[in-house]
């Protein structure tokens, strides 16, 4: 059985965990973040798994703590839930109750700091509250231990019950004016439908006359999607240690799965996750099939600096030295990138080496405030797998070289020594 404790920030949720686990717990992290995830078995029961999620308000998924509870909740689908509410503050904490409620999931509502109210000269009738919200009721506190095993006979009869979840109901005035809203919703759904519809159709009509068409990937850029999502693992490995991230490719492997990771800072496994997803993004069909232009660059950058900065994608704004090389990038303009970059696509040359030109000019540019080497290597795979001609990735051997070329050609001192090196190390066909 998996029972998984949910409730506010300071509501008793962890010292209830340890009550129900006492020893019997694991502490990690969430996968790929920095959230602590405490799970363990209920004391006497092995085969009873307790998840303590992160204290949340709400399940609306706007801080990383809700949505590790939310997706939790939706898609692991525990047994049963304990609310652990704040018996002191039932306002506040009855919110994050309604909202359980919705998932269909069996919940047992606690009551803590039972022991807080009384001392208060409070009374909290927890039959009545049961009744009025269709779910068990156990009032405790968990600092003293107070009806803990009532709550566990509770919660482990709600998980056993395989019988309909309760739906938590309103007061007939309330019942009625949901009941309205949502036939108004279903008749403005359908009537926006069919508005969108008929834009749509306006709009396939305009594109036919512009000499626009829905085109189909060729085989073989088909198959190098696919020689890429092969190859996408090492390739973030790679791209990690040209960034001089302290890891190992276990290590990037764990994050890439989602998996538990140790030994490692929390700003390294960031950019090894932006990498992922600015990766993911540029293998998606429909975005290989887009041209390789500026707003795709952009969009990648946003990506690999997600959490780094507030506009990642944003064109460079401040002066900018490049450590180890006395060249001096000026401030990028934007115009004039978007100028050279559509010169190189336009080049009458091989589109390896186009994919190669891309890649150090927006290097050597500095065209971002960070990530313009992560940025620059996506940018050119974006180009050269829409061409069917392969990946283009700094092995992780080659990386001190490189660097070397590096700095050589930023400081203009290159002869095509760089361009010679990246075609014959850096380029992997299928």
């Amino acid at each position: 059985m998996k029972i998984a404790i949910a409730g506010n920030p300071n509501s008793g949720k962890t010292t209830l965990f340890n009550a129900l686990t006492g020893l019997n717990q694991f502490v990690g992290n969430w996968p790929g973040v920095t959230v602590e995830k405490k799970e363990g078995r209920l004391k006497g029961k092995k085969n009873v798994h307790i998840m303590d999620l992160p204290g949340i308000y709400s399940l609306s998924p706007y801080s990383l703590e809700e949505i590790i509870a939310r997706d939790y909740l939706v898609n692991e689908r525990p047994d049963v839930i304990i609310n652990i509410i704040d018996g002191t503050n039932l306002e506040r904490s009855l919110y994050l109750t309604t909202q359980i409620a919705e998932l269909g999931i069996p919940m047992v509502i606690a009551v803590n700091m039972m022991d807080s109210v009384d001392k208060a000269g409070d009374k909290l009738d927890t039959k009545k509250l049961s009744e009025q919200l269709g779910y068990p009721v156990v009032g405790i506190s968990a600092l003293k231990r107070r009806n803990i095993q009532q709550l566990i006979k509770e919660t482990l009869k709600a998980g056993e019950d395989k019988g309909t979840v309760p739906v938590m109901k309103f007061n007939s005035v309330t019942e009625e004016a949901l009941s309205g809203i949502s036939d108004q919703l279903l008749v403005r759904n359908a009537r926006e439908a069919r508005e969108i519809r008929r834009n749509i159709r306006r709009l396939d009509k305009k594109l036919a006359l512009l000499g626009y068409s829905d085109r189909e990937l060729t085989p073989k850029v088909q198959l190098n999607l696919d020689f890429a999502r092969i190859n996408i693992k090492s390739s973030i490995f790679d791209q990690a240690i040209l960034e001089g991230v302290a890891t190992s490719f276990p290590q990037v492997e764990d994050i890439i799965e989602d998996n538990t990771v140790s030994g490692m800072t929390a700003s390294d496994v960031q950019k090894i996750l932006n990498l992922k997803h600015a990766w993911e993004f540029i293998l998606d069909k429909d975005v290989i099939a887009y041209p390789s232009d500026y707003s795709i660059l952009c969009h990648i950058a946003k990506l690999v600096n997600k959490g780094f900065f507030q506009d990642g994608g944003r064109i460079r704004g401040v002066p900018v030295t490049i450590g180890g090389s006395s060249y001096i990038p000026p401030m990028p303009i934007e115009s004039v990138v978007k100028e050279k970059i559509q010169a190189i696509l336009q080049a009458d040359i091989p589109s390896d080496e186009k994919a190669i030109k891309l890649c150090l000019y927006c290097m050597k540019t500095q065209i971002f405030n960070d990530g313009n080497k992560r940025a620059a290597i996506i940018f050119a795979n974006h180009y050269l797998i829409s061409q069917g001609g392969g990946i283009i990735i700094v092995p992780e051997k080659n990386v001190p070289q490189f660097k070397t070329l590096l700095i050589a050609y930023y400081e203009d001192r290159d002869k095509g020594e760089i361009t010679e090196f990246m075609k014959k190390r850096c380029i992997k066909t299928f």
